[in-house]
Parts: C-alpha cells; sequence; structure tokens
C-alpha cells in the first residue's frame, strides 16, 4: 500500500477506534508475517476488547506489530 492509501484506511478506523488501535490495524495490514485468518481473528479481538474498554489489547499473533 502506498502511504496515501494507508493515511485513508488509517483516517477511516480512527474514526470507530481509538488511535492506538487504528494505528495497529494498519501496521498488521502492512506485516507479511500475519496471515489472513490471524489478521481476522485479531480484529475480532480488537473490536472485543474496544467494545468492552479494554486499554491497548494485543491480539495473540499480533504481538510483533
Amino acid at each position: 500500500m502506498t502511504t496515501r492509501e494507508i493515511n485513508k484506511v488509517h483516517s477511516a478506523l480512527m474514526r470507530e477506534h481509538s488511535i492506538f488501535y487504528a494505528d495497529m490495524i494498519c501496521r498488521a495490514i502492512q506485516d507479511n508475517t500475519i496471515d489472513e485468518e490471524t489478521f481476522a481473528n485479531g480484529i475480532e479481538g480488537i473490536y472485543w476488547a474496544y467494545k468492552e474498554d479494554v486499554d491497548e489489547y494485543i491480539p495473540k499473533g499480533w504481538e510483533n506489530v
């Protein structure tokens, strides 16, 4: 993704998430070591954490993002 595309995604994510989660999701999108299943599971975990007001939750498999 180009920097411009990443910034657009980041802006969209900031409407629904904190800067911590928006930034982590953008970095995970760019991380080639995270497969689609790990990414999808991580997104589910982040939505749960954000809904439950859990600060700075890091999904399994996303530790190095």
